[in-house]
């Protein structure tokens, strides 16, 4: 809820739930969230939510800081599946992965 707040700038409370992965000890910036809407926020609400995080990102980004890793963030995507909204912030590869599995877990 701390992150959420800091980093997204908004009260976790408002999500209907939501889980955020982020690696804090690793050579790499890898990070996904799954964030569900709720009574406080609609899904339009959370996409706009996640899309100024993700902008927010990469406008904060320190080129001398991984600039190996810095096309995960250039390419950070987040889909729409139902009431949830899902960002990655990782390879292409592994989004593709999280993404499918995701769905899946909703079907």
């Amino acid at each position: 809820a701390n992150w959420i707040k800091g980093w997204m700038k908004t009260d976790a409370s408002l999500f209907g739930d939501y889980t955020v992965m982020v690696n804090v000890y690793g050579a790499n910036v890898d990070e996904y969230g799954i964030l569900k809407a709720g009574e406080g926020m609609s899904v339009a609400d959370v996409e706009k939510t996640v899309q100024a995080y993700l902008d927010l990102k990469l406008k904060s980004w320190m080129d001398e800081y991984m600039p190996e890793e810095k096309y995960k963030v250039e390419d950070a995507s987040y889909e729409v599946i139902g009431d949830y909204v899902m960002y990655c912030i990782l390879s292409a590869e592994d989004s593709e992965a999280a993404f499918a599995t995701f769905e899946g877990m909703l079907k």
